[in-house]
């Protein structure tokens, strides 16, 4: 018979308690003496002391303490006696000041920028930039772009400033100061920045430029702004060639404008103004004046005052006493750039034309009749371009002008005026196209159709074909296989047999130049192959058909060769010479391409060479790619069989010739390159200006080092540069130092063997830094 479970009655004696204590490097923890059991864990850095209330479990982490919810030890309502009942802690909240991302403190660097650029205070709920942990931040330079008053500092020394696009109402007053020293006058329409709006963007402690560091002021790009008025004081830079103020607000110009002298390039377009001021045309140095998109309706082209000099009326120590004007209007103008704006052509001063102008562009103008106007411009001797597209123009205004001896285009595009404004160009061509014509006039009229890029190269390449082909050449059919071989009587096995002894009677045969003149005339000639179906009289190459190993068959019919696309009237041999020669476009062939033609790697000479008469005297490209050449060819001339170093025979071959392909064949070095490379005129040879020998087992390159070294100690040879030199896919050990002398445009080396120098040499500083990295290193 059990007993019943007394309950347990809490004790009002304090006991001492079970307490659990866990410490870390650098922390410290305290053990109460009274107080229920504890249980704490901390970590370096930090330090928890146990309450002395319930039981409690404390975690802590580096700089932090977090207490966890007591358990609570006491009664339940459904239990007779009572037990502990765990509560459940809940889910930790997020810490406000938790680490951004790299992304969110770019985002919010941008926005700072942004808000302090446009003068916007800051709002409440997003955190301050000293808030971003130091390891998250970005650096400044890829967040955005310097200062203003920053800009201005370093053009000090550079004497560019570039302050486009940051929505200034005049130039910075800072501009001023920190170039000239000179505070200049406060502006009526403009108010001043303040200093957070020169401070917005980068900005970076810098030391002040010295004085013998200091530069004159060159360009000064103030386009795309708000800008409204503009300080008189801008004629104290004196320096100034570049003003651009394109894309602004303008609507008057300062009358000291005309005081900077030395301006070459003035741009003014798409503005708001109305009038230009009148020492504008006593610059002496301008070229470019551009003032489209404006509300002009005359252009200041007449000199007011006759003498060549004035009194300057800034008084400051940058502006001289006295500035050097222009007695005529504009003598260096070459370009007017005058479109959409509200000109007449009675307002335009034809008398004050610049005599040496080459562009002049009037277009989208209402000029009017303008009779005078173009019979001023067709009087200018240089003039190459005149643009009048969206005028009310009519032929009236063409009637009985001569002149425009230069004019390379005149664009009527969008105006009444027809073809009949041809006939003040007699004797020259014109293109009513728009298209570029030799020693022609380009005349646009009507509206345009403005073409895609790929319109207009596709109209250029079938002009050019259509002027390289002939008409015959052009209207002859493309002939089938089986036709070409009906006509050669190869669907027979007796005419594939007859063409084999042909073929194999005229590789012995003398196909020199007299020779072939006197079997000509034999009353029974052998026959021979023609190629003309290989043949591609567009860019005069000839690609014969390939020529590779036999597939294993018991019979002897052909058909296994003709399947792969061979040709049994063509000789097997890698360069069937003879045949080639024989054909009647042997003399102007330029392109010879004998690609995997590897069933007889071997060379088929004609019986009697003349050295002073090569065989092809326009060959300038060969490709003898995948044909399992060796460095030593087989030669046969006759019935005499001899190998010849492959470069040495070629070279001896093929003087003309300055481009060689010998990838995928078997080459194991380059010995004798040196006679197709370098430029003799004894031999007449040409020299090579791309060689590519990828895919052999080429191991050393003694070969171009020997032309290297030749190079080095006479010099580099004139009008002669090496364009490319592929060398991939090998087995070279070692680059030679002395390749860095070659004139190389392209050195393609990878997948060899060798491991210095270190690849990035030359994958990241090209064929240049590889040959300059090789010639320091030659002793």
């Amino acid at each position: 018979m059990s007993t019943p479970r007394k309950p347990v009655v809490p004790s009002s004696t304090p006991t001492t308690p079970r307490t659990k204590t866990t410490s870390t490097r650098g922390g410290a923890s305290q053990t109460p003496a009274q107080g229920p059991r504890t249980r704490t864990t901390s970590t370096r850095g930090s330090s928890s002391v146990n309450p002395a209330t319930a039981r409690t479990r404390t975690t802590s982490t580096r700089g932090t303490a977090t207490l966890a919810p007591p358990r609570v030890i006491g009664s339940s309502s459904r239990s007779k006696s009572p037990g502990r009942v765990p509560v459940r802690p809940p889910s930790p909240q997020p810490d406000p000041k938790s680490p951004l991302s790299i992304r969110e403190a770019i985002a919010l660097k941008r926005a700072q920028a942004k808000r302090a650029q446009s003068g916007s205070k800051t709002l409440k709920h997003e955190p301050l930039a000293e808030d971003i942990p130091r390891e998250v931040q970005v650096d400044e330079v890829e967040l955005s772009r310097w200062s203003i008053s920053d800009s201005i500092e370093r053009a000090r020394s550079s004497g560019n400033l570039n302050l486009s696009s940051r929505s200034l109402s005049s130039p910075p007053t800072a501009l001023f100061e920190i170039h000239l020293g000179v505070t200049p006058k406060p502006l009526n329409l403009a108010p001043k920045e303040t200093e957070d709006e020169l401070r917005a963007g980068k900005t970076k402690e810098r030391a002040q430029t010295a004085w013998f560091e200091a530069v004159d002021l060159t360009a000064l790009k103030l386009r795309d702004n708000v800008i409204v008025e503009i300080q008189p004081e801008i004629s104290l830079f004196g320096s100034l060639k570049t003003l651009d103020l394109r894309n602004n607000r303008l609507t008057i110009l300062p009358d000291t404008l005309g005081d900077l002298v030395n301006l070459v390039v003035l741009d003014l377009s798409s503005n708001q103004l109305t009038s230009l001021p009148t020492d504008i045309a006593t610059l002496p140095m301008l070229t470019t004046l551009d003032v489209s998109s404006n509300q002009l309706t005359t252009l200041p082209l007449s000199v007011v005052a006759s003498s060549s000099s004035s009194s300057n009326s800034a008084s400051s120590f940058f502006a001289p006493a006295t500035i050097e004007r222009a007695s005529k209007p504009l003598p260096s103008l070459r370009q007017l750039l005058a479109s959409g704006n509200k000109l007449v052509a009675n307002n335009v001063p034809v008398k004050d034309l610049p005599p040496d102008l080459s562009k002049c562009d009037l277009g989208n103008n209402p000029l009017g009749m303008a009779k005078n106007l173009v019979h001023a411009l067709s009087q200018l001797s240089k003039l190459k371009q005149v643009i009048l597209e969206g005028t009310n123009l009519t032929n009236d205004s063409f009637a009985a002008v001569k002149g425009f001896a230069t004019l390379e285009l005149l664009d009527l595009g969008k105006t009444k005026v027809t073809e009949k404004v041809g006939e003040i160009f007699p004797g020259r061509p014109i293109s009513w196209e728009g298209e570029e014509i030799e020693d022609g006039v380009r005349v646009i009229l009507g509206s345009r159709i403005k073409k895609e890029p790929w319109e207009i190269i596709a109209e250029k390449g079938r002009s050019r074909k259509a002027q390289t082909i002939p008409d015959s050449q052009q209207a002859e059919p493309l002939k089938e296989a089986w036709e070409v071989e009906a006509e050669n009587g190869l669907l027979t096995e007796g005419g594939r047999r007859r063409a084999r002894a042909a073929a194999a009677q005229l590789s012995s045969v003398d196909l020199s130049p007299t020779a072939r003149s006197s079997s000509s005339s034999s009353q029974n000639p052998s026959p021979t192959p023609t190629l003309t179906q290989y043949y591609d009289s567009a860019v005069s190459a000839l690609t014969l058909p390939r020529s590779l190993p036999r597939a294993h068959t018991r019979s002897r019919s052909l058909a296994p060769m003709l399947s792969d696309g061979s040709d049994p009237t063509v000789p097997a041999p890698t360069l069937p010479l003879p045949v080639i020669v024989s054909q009647p476009f042997a003399s102007t062939l330029r392109v010879l391409v004998l690609s995997n033609r590897r069933l007889d790697p071997s060379f088929i000479l004609p019986a009697n060479i003349v050295e002073s008469e090569p065989l092809l005297p326009a060959l300038e490209e060969l490709r003898l790619d995948c044909c399992s050449l060796c460095d030593s060819v087989s030669v046969l001339v006759s019935d005499d069989s001899h190998k010849d170093p492959i470069f040495s025979i070629l070279a001896s071959l093929f003087p003309s010739l300055t481009s060689l392909d010998l990838s995928d064949n078997k080459l194991t070095c380059l010995s004798g390159v040196r006679a197709l490379l370098i430029p003799d005129p004894a031999r007449k040879t040409r020299g090579l200006k791309a060689l590519k020998v990828r895919g052999n087992r080429i191991s050393d390159l003694m070969g171009l080092e020997a032309v290297a070294q030749v190079l080095k100690s006479e010099g580099r040879v004139e009008a002669w540069r090496l364009e490319e030199l592929d060398i991939r896919d090998n087995e070279i050990a070692k680059l030679p130092p002395m390749l860095g002398y070659l004139p190389l445009d392209v050195l393609l080396v990878e997948g060899n063997t060798f491991r210095v120098p270190a690849r990035r040499v030359w994958e990241r500083e090209g064929t240049k830094g590889l040959l300059s990295w090789l010639k320091d290193r030659v002793e």
